[in-house]
């Protein structure tokens, strides 16, 4: 039994719940906030330090992950993109100045052994460091091909990390190292 403090909550009525008050916030409410959760990784240890690190294209309505591409891509580091659809697989995040329209040729899902950061998009992440994705179950199929030793971050707007909520956790399911919201960094044991 749970303590009473701890309420479990039911990923698909989540998932809806999320999707629409993302899609009701503006451009402007988006790039602000993805700017603040953009300064709190910047914090993290692993981000200026990793060689190679995969990452993805945010979709509209998600924390953009555009400036940590590009900051990456030209710093120098070696980013990896899903290579598109439910295609497994990554491709090279590149051009001149990190690009993604300019994506290489796809690399197998084992590619991912090379990153020692895996920044993850993600609908809620609980206490646990539980991550709720879209339900297609991509990322739990790529995390398998991940070096035990990278860090896995998920980007999610504030309302987002659950706090003291519980998502429901399946065998597959990897948690995440650390939520980026734009108030903070919550930091779990994974």
């Amino acid at each position: 039994m749970l303590p009473p403090r701890i309420a479990k909550i039911d990923k698909h009525n989540t998932r809806e719940q999320i999707i629409q008050r993302r899609w009701k916030l503006t451009d402007a409410q988006i790039t602000q906030q993805s700017d603040h959760i953009f300064m709190n990784l910047t914090g993290i240890a692993k981000f200026s330090q990793s060689l190679t690190v995969a990452s993805y294209v945010s979709w509209p309505a998600e924390p953009s992950t555009e400036q940590l591409n590009r900051t990456l891509a030209d710093r120098g580091a070696k980013v990896l993109v899903p290579a598109g659809g439910l295609e497994p697989g990554w491709r090279l995040y590149g051009g001149e100045l990190g690009d993604h329209r300019t994506l290489h040729s796809t690399l197998p899902p084992e590619a991912l052994r090379d990153a020692e950061l895996i920044i993850v998009p993600a609908l809620a992440v609980d206490y646990q460091g539980t991550r709720l994705g879209r339900g297609a179950g991509w990322y739990d199929q790529m995390l398998t091909h991940r070096n035990p030793e990278a860090t896995i971050i998920a980007l999610v707007f504030d309302d987002e990390y659950l706090g003291n909520n519980l998502l429901p956790k399946e065998a597959h399911d990897i948690p995440v190292h650390f939520a980026v919201t734009p108030q903070r960094l919550h930091k779990f044991s994974a």
